[in-house]
């Protein structure tokens, strides 16, 4: 695709805002209006993924965020169809800058921040639950801070992004398997997710949430290594407290943690209403948590705990 080049008779791309596995996102204009807004399309040259599972991928995301209504979830306003037949989705044109990239520059988030962020995140999860739809990917990339117009500098508004492995509890369409490889990002996945059961509900996004939260605090992952070997921990291996790694963290971020991580999805959080509650509650009261992000890391502990 080129700047200037009309998509669906009315959006003209402005430029490339963004590339990933599944394709680009383009700025754009709808010469209708003369809104900004911002086009996701596929790459079908993209080797990781066959086309088809692309445009699968893309459309499953069009279904589940045209249904979820949430300040927290990004909005898609339209779906078009490129002149070579591939769909693309119109989407609200977000500022500001992704999750992943903000850990990047302070290599960990402060505790109270941190509890803000997750807090705005299990919000967006508990609308797409209620509303039967498990996002299945949840990960710091998939997270964005938007700044509005007229935004303090400091001020930001979560948005959850990428519904494109999402699956709905309302149909059988939604494999565990794309192409014959798991769906959603190992490192993040809950036990039953790398078991690749059928039977996955909303307590695998919150055991997901519960492993970025572990990541905001401490600016690792408590699993790492190859593949085999994430899952071989997430399956044997409890998710160490985050105050193990860094001094400081409140035990009730701890507690968090861990309760999010259960292996049992029956022993986490009932809904991630009820744990985005208890992470605006830290946000909101505990000032004193903060803790600057140039203080050095300890040294790495040793392995992950053993369950018991």
């Amino acid at each position: 695709m080129k700047s200037g080049a009309l998509l669906g008779g009315k959006y003209r791309l402005d430029q490339k805002i963004g590339e990933g596995a599944m394709g680009e996102v383009w700025s754009a204009e709808n010469q209708a209006t003369g809104g900004k807004v911002a086009l996701k399309l596929i790459l079908p040259s993209s080797q990781e993924l066959r086309t088809v599972d692309l445009r699968e991928r893309l459309m499953r995301e069009a279904k589940a965020c045209g249904k979820l209504k949430h300040r927290n979830i990004v909005q898609i306003y339209d779906v078009g169809q490129t002149p070579q037949g591939d769909p693309f989705l119109v989407l609200e044109l977000l500022h500001g800058q992704a999750l992943d990239k903000l850990l990047k520059e302070k290599r960990r988030i402060e505790p109270r921040l941190a509890a803000r962020i997750t807090g705005e995140i299990a919000s967006a999860l508990a609308a797409a639950h209620a509303a039967k739809v498990i996002h299945r990917d949840l990960k710091p990339a998939n997270v964005f801070l938007h700044r509005e117009e007229g935004m303090p500098e400091e001020s930001f508004i979560v948005k959850v992004l990428d519904f494109g492995v999402s699956k709905s509890l309302d149909s059988a369409d939604s494999p565990a398997t794309v192409t014959g490889a798991v769906v959603g990002s190992p490192a993040y996945m809950s036990p039953e997710q790398v078991g690749m059961s059928k039977a996955l509900d909303h307590g695998t996004d919150i055991w997901s949430l519960g492993i970025v939260l572990y990541e905001l605090l401490t600016g690792v992952r408590p699993f790492t290594g190859s593949v085999n070997e994430v899952i071989r921990q997430i399956l044997l291996t409890s998710v160490p407290p985050p105050s193990d790694r860094v001094r400081g963290i409140p035990p009730e971020l701890d507690a968090i943690v861990a309760r999010c991580t259960m292996p049992k999805k029956t022993d986490r959080y009932a809904s991630a209403s009820e744990l985005s509650r208890a992470l605006m509650a830290i946000a909101e009261t505990s000032r004193s948590m903060q803790i600057p992000v140039s203080t050095p890391l300890p040294p790495a502990p040793g392995p992950p705990h053993p369950r018991t």
